[in-house]
């Protein structure tokens, strides 16, 4: 069933949807999860002309506190390059 519906699937490393949150957090005053930012993450890793007009569902606010503290001061150790 999902066949019929799925154009394509996309693979995104944990460091492209840390920078995904980080970015709606600090950019956009939205506080999102792993996996609600993973769309964000899909969108920013596609080029503009490959992807065109594309909306991005964010869902999930479950993320810990300190958590999301070590990705926005990038001293997550699950990010490469982190401090």
């Amino acid at each position: 069933m999902l066949r019929q519906v799925i154009d394509d699937v996309a693979l995104v490393s944990e460091e492209e949807v840390e920078m995904s949150i980080r970015l709606l957090a600090l950019r956009n005053r939205l506080v999102v999860e792993g996996a609600g930012a993973v769309s964000v993450a899909v969108a920013l890793a596609t080029p503009a002309k490959d992807r065109g007009e594309t909306v991005c569902i964010l869902s999930g606010g479950s993320i810990g506190a300190d958590r999301l503290a070590a990705i926005l001061s990038g001293t997550d150790p699950n990010v490469a390059g982190a401090v």
